[in-house]
């Protein structure tokens, strides 16, 4: 394939890009999202982040937006003796009575 750039969208890392020898332009969904959040009004709700290295991105927008946010950490899936996965998830934050908000980063 002959290209001369590569558009991105939310990348999980910045670092991606020195991948490419070609310009690289990594444009977000944020703008979009928190537009989309005011207008249905759910800036009331809990921003949740399913990995601690996404910590920090959800921290700035949640506190952009005035919203609170969490952490739900899931452990290596593991097979138990009837063969069945099994998953260990702790949640560092409060969702009780709250509507979440899924956010991958």
């Amino acid at each position: 394939v002959d290209c001369d750039r590569v558009l991105t969208m939310d990348l999980h890392t910045p670092q991606v890009q020195g991948y490419f020898d070609i310009p690289v332009d990594n444009i977000t969904a944020e703008p979009a999202f928190k537009i989309w959040i005011k207008e249905n009004h759910l800036t009331k709700a809990v921003l949740v982040t399913p990995n601690p290295e996404g910590t920090k991105r959800v921290a700035n927008f949640s506190e952009s937006l005035g919203m609170s946010f969490a952490i739900v950490h899931v452990s290596d899936r593991q097979v138990n003796e009837e063969g069945n996965r099994e998953t260990a998830a702790s949640l560092s934050g409060t969702l009780r009575n709250e509507i979440a908000l899924y956010m991958t980063t």
